[in-house]
């Protein structure tokens, strides 16, 4: 094996490590059956997946994020513009956007001390997305448009002290 060879393999198993860290469990899921589909904001039925178990994420800023069995995701909302740079299914964006659609789910609340900030959510989503491997340019795109775009869904949630009474 030539030393490129080495290194490439060696920085391979040293981001699957990472990410194993980041996400100590597997990703369990199930499609929800396509005539309990509700249609999203633009009238259009969007698949959605639920946790067969609990899903944990180890944030280096926030401590450990468990987005619990039973939670329902759409992974990434991600905007028909973007599409041809980001597809919704791209694995860079799968895992991390569970556990974005989670903390916006609950306006913020990791448990029950003080909630995220919407800003903090979305850096959240960020964090996870590099743990994820995904690319600076990539997560610079995701985390933007969620920045410009995510205040509709995070103000349709109710309001944070109702979440956790």
């Amino acid at each position: 094996m030539t030393n490129t060879a080495a290194s490439n393999t060696q920085a391979a198993n040293s981001a699957v490590e990472r990410m194993r860290a980041a996400f100590p469990m597997p990703l369990l899921l199930s499609a929800t059956p396509r005539w309990e589909i509700a249609s999203d904001w633009f009238g259009f039925r969007v698949q959605l997946f639920t946790l067969e178990q609990d899903f944990i994420f180890n944030s280096e800023l926030f401590g450990p994020i468990q987005v619990p069995l039973g939670f329902t995701s759409d992974f990434g909302s991600v905007p028909a513009v973007t599409k041809a740079l980001i597809d919704d299914d791209d694995p860079d964006l799968l895992y991390a956007s569970i556990v974005h659609d989670w903390l916006y789910n609950r306006r913020g609340y990791i448990n029950d001390r003080v909630p995220l900030t919407r800003s903090e959510c979305d850096g959240v989503l960020g964090e996870a997305m590099r743990a994820s491997g995904a690319p600076g340019w990539k997560v610079a795109i995701v985390v933007g448009a969620v920045r410009f775009g995510g205040w509709r869904a995070w103000n349709e949630k109710p309001n944070p002290k109702e979440i956790l009474t």
